[in-house]
């Protein structure tokens, strides 16, 4: 009778130490699973703080783009300006050497007259 009750004794100690270990177990897992809940939303925080970051990096991209695209805009109406104020130049340029050409012609022409009149009235030009 004793030898069954120290059996008995015997296996309900091991089941209260197996049920000992098996709640350490859960515990340690429970703890572990609340570890990765932590990392979890720690890292879905700093997704979402990489989303932000990224969302206003592509903004700016976006308002960069535009200011490049006002400038080349800018640029184009420049050019087209400073082209059209080169051929006007050119016009210009053109009109004043024909101006010049018709006064020395007129200042030959007048030179020529004057000195045939000169002639005329027996005078030469450095009288």
């Amino acid at each position: 009778n004793n030898r069954i009750v120290a059996e008995h004794e015997a296996s309900n100690v091991f089941i209260k130490v197996e049920k000992e270990t098996f709640m350490r177990r859960v515990r340690e897992q429970e703890a572990e699973l609340e570890a990765h809940k932590k990392h979890a939303a720690s890292t879905e925080i700093h997704m979402k703080q990489k989303e932000f970051e990224l969302a206003r990096f592509l903004k700016q991209l976006e308002e960069a783009i535009q200011e490049k695209d006002k400038d080349s805009a800018r640029l184009a109406a420049t050019e087209a300006e400073l082209s059209k104020v080169r051929n006007e130049l050119l016009v210009h340029e053109s009109e004043s050497e024909q101006t010049i050409s018709q006064l020395k012609a007129e200042c030959r022409e007048t030179s020529i007259k004057t000195d045939d009149v000169l002639k005329q009235l027996g005078m030469s030009e450095t009288d």
